[in-house]
């Protein structure tokens, strides 16, 4: 019996994402990604992801463009990124979790859909994996090599 509830709720979870993912999204909803300092030099900024394809970028330490930018996506493959988030569970992740015993960097990830918005810290080695490779496909299709100089 506990198979099938197992089933029933992974069932559940797959239309209900489903459902969500049939809504269209608006040009202002987006992911971002604010990725923090260490003890090092690693590169303090937080980078935004429109539906639309709006890119904004916020250069704060250890980066070669300090301060505000912005460059713009395929509209495609903006919407296809957050649908992303949204299919992988992101709603469901905790509100909190542990924290890193490395001091080394971490990021903050936030999706906003429609009046929904989430904050999710990612400590490596402690968040799941899915988050931190969504994370890079974030700065891959923002491009923030040409902003952090690395």
């Amino acid at each position: 019996m506990g198979g099938y509830s197992a089933m029933a709720l992974v069932l559940c979870m797959l239309m209900s994402a489903r459902s969500f993912l049939s809504q269209p999204l608006d040009r202002n909803d987006f992911v971002e990604l604010q990725r923090t300092g260490c003890l090092g030099s690693c590169p303090v900024y937080t980078v935004r992801i429109f539906a639309d394809g709006r890119v904004v970028w916020l250069g704060k330490s250890a980066v070669k463009v300090r301060g505000d930018a912005t460059s713009h996506v395929a509209l495609a493959e903006a919407s296809k990124l957050i649908e992303k988030f949204i299919a992988s569970g992101f709603w469901d992740l905790p509100d909190q979790h542990g924290r890193s015993s490395v001091d080394g960097p971490s990021s903050i990830t936030t999706l906003h859909v429609g009046k929904r918005e989430k904050r999710f810290p990612d400590n490596p080695g402690t968040s799941p994996i899915w988050v931190e490779l969504l994370g890079l496909k974030v700065d891959s299709l923002a491009n923030t090599k040409q902003w952090t100089g690395r």
